[in-house]
């Protein structure tokens, strides 16, 4: 541990009160009245954050320095909701709780110390922007003339984590309602079916020890599908929900679809059944969050639906329950990037394949094409093109809607596909012991490379679901109770502790992102009252 720190011995302020000051003689705060410093670095934060109706401020705070806490317990007065405290090093914090009465400090739940090592981690484990709002950073100003350097840094790294943790509210602002009707109704429907038995051919030795086509929806998907067409009984194929129509226009039915966005639109991957009059012979991986609609018209075709969970916290809530209660295995699907295409190739690794093949996968623009042909665009853009406005300029405004970086020839990305591009690699790196070979934009030698068996698969063959529908009866159940629990006590506080309100975060982003007039100190209550009536109404 570093035993340097920047703190002298603590001085007295002219009313008697002790006051850390630092090795140069100089004090924290001032040695004329230092509560009224205090105070003052506290009408700053509600001034950067913006004071409620009552005057008080509710939401995250990071301050730089710790000093005797003065500061932090006149910041605690406003009704800030939490407080992460930046300080140089351990030593400094063990000198500063041996000098000064921290330990009330130090045992409220509000505030939590930490040292420059883990403070981006912090940020990142807990700020929650559906709870807090937004976040402020204030640098306590005689401590940061003293750690310039850190002070700077810490800046840098918390615009870094909080920018970070923001692009996922701005997700869960979008989709929060979306996915949270989805999951009710897909529980219900897996509920009803009971059980997903997956093809027997999956577990077959021969068959696994086949190689794995995962599809993606990119341009270069093109290219690899004649040669897919002709040896398709060497592949078990995996595809994407929007590489499915570019798959079955070149005489190719996947083994597996994935699908899991929670939008109509993915409706459109499937229209293709409308014209089968048996079942198709295709197993369907869905999300619980993915489009209810879609599911329970797959089922009604004959489609077998395994449905899978990612890091909504309510579909991890169902598949607890639904393990403890009835000991009932929910696939776990890794959505960490957000795109389809890495969920499909964390299946194929699951179901044991040593070779997987990943086409389609360009996470970019490839000669002027953002998708492969065939995709529900190429109908859409079509469909809707006329004289002054042809599908070509439709998929032009698709692709310049926002920044381009242009990395080769003939090829640009955005810094969403550089994003997914990162977790593919990130995820390649993580699973070294399975060949995943990104196939390019030109028909590919590796093809025929032989695949040797390389674990047991770790999906089940049969999944029940038969806990589905007592798990929507207990969540109903215990968000009802939780709600009358903070009616009669009038803590609101008393709920964020629950998990029950931690599963319902997605949907508060949504209504707080789109209903801003409603948000007091009181509105994640009014909200759970809202996602009650909701819950209620959806598993009618």
């Amino acid at each position: 541990m570093n035993t340097a720190h920047s703190y002298g011995a603590p001085a007295a302020a002219r009313d008697g009160t002790r006051i850390p000051a630092f090795a140069d003689g100089q004090t924290m705060y001032s040695r004329y009245a230092p509560e009224k410093d205090a105070k003052a670095f506290a009408a700053a934060f509600v001034q950067s954050f913006g004071a409620q109706k009552d005057g008080s401020a509710a939401g995250y705070a990071v301050v730089l320095g710790l000093g005797s806490g003065l500061h932090i317990r006149a910041l605690l007065s406003t009704g800030v909701q939490k407080i992460i405290v930046l300080e140089e090093n351990e030593s400094a914090v063990a000198f500063l709780k041996a000098s000064f009465p921290l330990d009330d400090l130090f045992s409220d739940e509000r505030v939590l110390v930490c040292t420059a090592a883990a403070f981006e981690q912090v940020i990142t484990d807990t700020y929650i922007p559906a709870l807090y709002g937004n976040a402020v950073c204030l640098p306590q100003r005689v401590w940061a003339d003293h750690h310039r350097e850190l002070a700077s840094q810490a800046l840098a790294v918390f615009k870094r984590a909080v920018l970070s943790v923001s692009a996922d509210f701005s997700t869960q602002a979008h989709f929060g309602k979306i996915w949270y009707r989805n999951i009710i109704q897909n529980l219900m429907l897996a509920g009803n079916l009971r059980t997903c038995t997956i093809p027997a051919r999956t577990f077959d030795k021969r068959y696994t020890a086949k190689k794995a086509f995962v599809a993606g929806a990119g341009p270069s998907l093109t290219a690899h599908l004649p040669f897919l067409a002709a040896h398709r009984q060497d592949f078990c194929v995996i595809a994407a929900d929007t590489a499915v129509p570019p798959l079955v226009r070149s005489g190719i039915l996947p083994d597996i679809a994935v699908t899991l966005d929670g939008q109509q639109v993915s409706q459109e991957h499937f229209y293709f059944l409308d014209a089968c009059t048996e079942p198709p012979d295709m197993l369907i991986a869905a999300d619980l969050g993915a489009n209810s609609t879609l599911t329970r018209r797959l089922a009604r075709r004959g489609c077998p639906i395994l449905f899978t969970f990612g890091g909504h916290p309510l579909a991890q809530a169902a598949a607890l329950y639904m393990r403890h209660t009835a000991k009932e295995q929910l696939v776990h699907v890794n959505t960490d990037s957000g795109t389809v295409l890495m969920a499909a190739l964390d299946i194929a690794v699951q179901l044991g394949f040593s070779a997987v093949l990943l086409a389609g996968a360009d996470f970019g623009y490839t000669d002027g094409k953002p998708y492969a042909c065939g995709t529900y665009l190429d109908s859409r853009y079509h469909a809707a093109s006329y004289r002054l406005r042809s599908a070509e300029q439709a998929f032009v405004s698709l692709m310049y809607r926002g920044e381009t970086i242009y990395t080769g020839k003939n090829f640009f990305s955005t810094p969403i596909l550089q994003q997914y591009c990162n977790s593919y690699l990130t995820y390649r790196q993580k699973h070294a012991d399975v060949c995943i070979m990104r196939l390019g934009y030109e028909p590919s030698g590796i093809y025929k490379q032989t695949a040797q068996r390389r674990i047991s698969c770790s999906i089940p063959q049969t999944v029940s679901y038969t806990a589905a529908l007592s798990f929507i009866g207990w969540f109903k159940h215990e968000l009802a109770g939780l709600i009358a629990a903070v009616k009669e006590t009038a803590d609101i506080s008393a709920m964020h502790c629950s998990p029950v309100f931690h599963a319902l975060l997605p949907l508060i982003a949504y209504y707080r992102r789109n209903f801003p007039e409603m948000y007091t100190h009181d509105a994640c209550f009014r909200f759970m009252e809202l996602a009650y009536a909701q819950i209620s109404r959806y598993s009618i």
